[in-house]
């Protein structure tokens, strides 16, 4: 009888000897002296009447600001049986400069809107840094032109159905472009500099064949055509 009695109280003299052990699910962490730096968003745009074809597909574009970096977030959606659902993500560094100043033109005369953001800007603003996304009809979805980023004020050109852009630096270049696959190809090119003009054409593999230089001032002209020659009124 007395060692039945005697247990009990030899269990709590014993609980009383042991530190208490906590569940580690349980533990709380002690709070770090120094602010935790979160990515931040400082720009969001959403739409659904522009990309693809309004109402069936939605654009999702964000400015994200982190620690050590600036990137821009896109995500593709598509309404299914009434409901959004995600087709594609992006992410793409940009910028610390600039906002996304997302803008919707048709790149590829299909009828439909494509996309292009801000990527960056250059030569204090002359040069219109952008990213291309061409909405291909066939299969919903986004393709973005991986260098186009390359290609300052991108723009479709009427006249020969195609893509140019213009650069402007110590002098300028007008570049004529198609759209290969996911890339920008060059077919020609102008370049004005050191009081020259030079034109030249581009074959597939990158060739580039001298066909015209003389000598011109001013040195900033965009032109929509390089054979014959023909420049924009305004750009």
């Amino acid at each position: 009888m007395k060692t039945l009695l005697l247990l009990p109280l030899l269990l709590i003299m014993s609980c009383k000897d042991k530190p208490m052990q906590m569940n580690p699910a349980l533990t709380v962490k002690k709070e770090s002296t120094e602010p935790e730096i979160l990515d931040s968003i400082t720009e969001f745009f959403i739409d659904s009447t522009l990309i693809g074809i309004k109402g069936k597909y939605k654009l999702e574009l964000k400015r994200i600001a982190g620690k050590d970096s600036v990137y821009a977030d896109i995500r593709f959606f598509e309404k299914q049986n009434g409901k959004w659902r995600e087709k594609q993500h992006f992410t793409f560094e940009k910028d610390g400069v600039t906002g996304c100043d997302p803008e919707f033109k048709d790149f590829n005369n299909d009828g439909f809107y494509d996309m292009t953001y801000k990527s960056a800007v250059a030569a204090r603003g002359a040069n219109d840094i952008r990213t291309l996304f061409i909405f291909d009809s066939k299969s919903g979805k986004l393709k973005p032109i991986k260098n186009s980023a390359d290609y300052p004020n991108l723009q479709y050109n009427e006249k020969l159905k195609c893509i140019d852009a213009f650069a402007v630096y110590a002098g300028s270049t007008s570049y004529f472009l198609k759209i290969d696959s996911d890339t920008l190809r060059q077919f020609a090119r102008i370049d004005l500099f050191d009081g020259y003009r030079e034109i030249y054409k581009i074959d597939k593999k990158g060739k580039e064949t001298l066909i015209k230089r003389d000598g011109l001032e001013p040195s900033y002209l965009r032109y929509k055509n390089f054979d014959p020659l023909e420049e924009y009124e305004e750009f």
